[in-house]
């Protein structure tokens, strides 16, 4: 009996010095706040870490800057997000985990995206879409919504709806999409099977709110014959444009010719067309030292082994340099082996987005093809996390010992648009913008053009966390 008195002595000591141990672990980290308020436009915010040992800031949000995720003692983060892409508030977490065990957790909330009215419209496509003559060749529709809505088409095209791939129809709407969290839905689309003829198939595509089927938006949607060629995703900005390509099934090459005059079309000879510029399938062809505020005239035709059979023609218009959104780099400081920096928003600029990258090739004046980039990125559903709007300046800091290009684009005040100019920074010793009137001009724009291997491009212009 003494012994087992002695036993439950022991036990409840130990259980007394657990306590003791748990309460002194718990005490030896602290955090000024529980939780966090952002507003739906986002913004920048601080809290206090107190801690007695080594620590570190994990987030459940890769959207979600932090200034620091690790340290030692007291230290002061700094929180950024941008604008939210959901009509509803949303929460995220933020864990401080200190060396001997001890945690203390932030939670992260944001107000919702309100509309006033209804909202359906899509932000990435125009007029004209084109596909390529392949089978599953794949574009996706970006569209603002915070009501239902239907979706109509030509049968050559399948939509990714419930988990699988629908065929659409051009009379019963097969593929439905509800109001969701997010604010902007991508609605993912591929041609059913390849097109082996020489004529391209034209078609429309309707999106419509499901309340009033009289609304909506149309596009005119192509599915390019064996011989086609036309521009894919193209961005023009006030002194250059960049495109890829969409191509047949059996093109080979594209010849392609950029001028500001249009060309007649008793001049587009089979010999006329030989005489242009070539590309390959994979190129993204980037043109610099463009006239700002001019219309350019984009003519391309596919090859299939040096046979041409016919040509398209498109146009884009070069914005003004004036008026325009800009998010200015400044307070570039090293440190160690991090850059620090600051992007504040100009006087016509209501939000910006940002890349981040150690390959400087692209810094000489490539402006349109970082466009195209980030543009690329940002209308990608796998990435578009990772491209967040800023509203607000916010000190920025990246950890890397190699220069860094920074590049910002903003958005308009009056408009959903992005700037018709970049701003671009290199970490180097020598940092500084080309300039446009010391640049060799040349006997017209097709002279201007870098084409650049797309594949290798995106591989070397990626995002740094």
């Amino acid at each position: 009996m003494k012994n087992l008195k002695t036993i439950l002595l022991l036990c409840i000591v130990a259980v007394v010095a657990a306590c003791s141990e748990s309460k002194s672990d718990n005490d030896s980290l602290s955090v000024s706040a529980e939780v966090i308020n952002f507003p739906a436009e986002g913004g920048s915010a601080t809290f206090q870490i107190s801690c007695t040992t080594s620590w570190s800031v994990v987030c459940d949000n890769e959207a979600i800057w932090l200034s620091q995720t690790q340290g030692k003692g007291d230290c002061e983060i700094e929180i950024a997000m941008g604008a939210t892409t959901s009509v509803k508030a949303t929460e995220n977490h933020i864990m401080v985990r200190a060396d001997n065990g001890a945690t203390r957790n932030i939670l992260i909330k944001q107000a919702g995206e309100l509309l006033s009215g209804t909202t359906l419209s899509v932000t990435n496509k125009n007029i004209y879409i084109a596909f390529g003559g392949k089978a599953h060749d794949e574009d996706s529709l970006m569209v603002m919504t915070n009501t239902s809505w239907v979706l109509y088409g030509p049968e050559w095209l399948e939509a990714y709806y419930d988990g699988k791939w629908v065929t659409l129809s051009p009379t019963t709407a097969k593929v439905k999409g509800d109001v969701e969290n997010s604010l902007t839905v991508t609605v993912k689309l591929r041609t059913a099977k390849a097109l082996d003829q020489i004529d391209d198939v034209f078609d429309e595509l309707y999106i419509k709110p499901s309340y009033n089927e009289n609304m909506g938006e149309k596009f005119q949607v192509c599915q390019l014959g064996k011989h086609s060629a036309t521009p894919n995703v193209s961005v023009a900005l006030a002194h250059g444009m960049a495109c890829d390509w969409k191509v047949g099934i059996e093109v080979t090459d594209i010849y392609y010719k950029l001028t500001k005059e249009v060309i007649p079309a008793s001049e587009i000879t089979v010999e006329a067309i030989q005489k242009w510029k070539q590309a390959k399938p994979t190129t993204l062809n980037s043109w610099r030292n463009l006239d700002a505020n001019t219309c350019y005239y984009l003519y391309s035709a596919g090859s299939a082994n040096g046979t041409v059979k016919h040509y398209n023609s498109t146009y884009c218009i070069t914005p003004s340099e004036s008026n325009q959104a800009l998010a200015p780099i400044s307070n570039v400081v090293k440190k160690g082996d991090s850059w620090n920096y600051t992007v504040r928003p100009g006087s016509n600029c209501k939000a910006y987005v940002k890349l981040t990258t150690t390959n400087s090739t692209y810094f000489d004046d490539f402006d349109a093809a970082l466009a195209w980039r980030i543009n690329r990125l940002m209308h990608n559903d796998a990435t578009t996390n990772k491209f967040p709007l800023y509203s607000k300046a916010l000190s920025w800091t990246y950890h890397s010992p190699d220069p860094l290009l920074i590049v910002t684009w903003g958005l308009g005040q009056s408009e959903n648009r992005m700037s018709g100019l970049i701003s671009r920074y290199l970490t180097s010793e020598h940092n500084s913008a080309p300039n446009r009137s010391m640049m060799l001009e040349s006997d017209g724009p097709d002279e201007r053009c870098e084409p650049i291997d797309m594949e290798e491009f995106e591989r070397s212009v990626t995002i740094i966390k």
